[in-house]
């Protein structure tokens, strides 16, 4: 698989973000923050991680490289961190797939059809 590295976050570290700077924002003031662990996985991390947590087979198809595509992709969050002291609290990747797995055995029977009245 080829290496394309990406920025991913914790869903909890970017919730945290977002509260903070609508907490410091003032009346009609915009804030505007990069957000990321300033780290890069590459997709195959990303699921070589999956398969050991979840313990499912993962099947993989990998589409040629678009046009365009940057080689990497990684986020500064620089200016958050320097202005409001933010910094993720959940940066290594197997505790982000280990939330998302927990949550989807808890979860996921929600989602059935059916289950919210269709």
């Amino acid at each position: 698989m080829t290496a394309r590295p990406r920025d991913f976050i914790h869903v909890e570290d970017l919730e945290r973000a977002h509260l903070l700077a609508l907490e410091a924002a003032q009346e009609g003031e915009q804030r505007i923050y990069n957000l990321g662990n300033g780290a890069d996985f590459t997709v195959a991390e990303v699921i070589q991680a999956d398969r050991r947590i979840t313990g499912r087979r993962i099947d993989v198809v990998e589409p040629p490289k678009r046009p365009g595509d940057p080689a990497v992709v990684v986020a500064s969050a620089q200016k958050i961190r320097s202005e409001l002291g933010w910094k993720p609290k959940k940066p290594d990747l197997e505790a982000m797939i280990s939330d998302v797995w927990d949550w989807i055995k808890v979860h996921s029977h929600e989602y059935e059809p059916g289950s919210m009245g269709d």
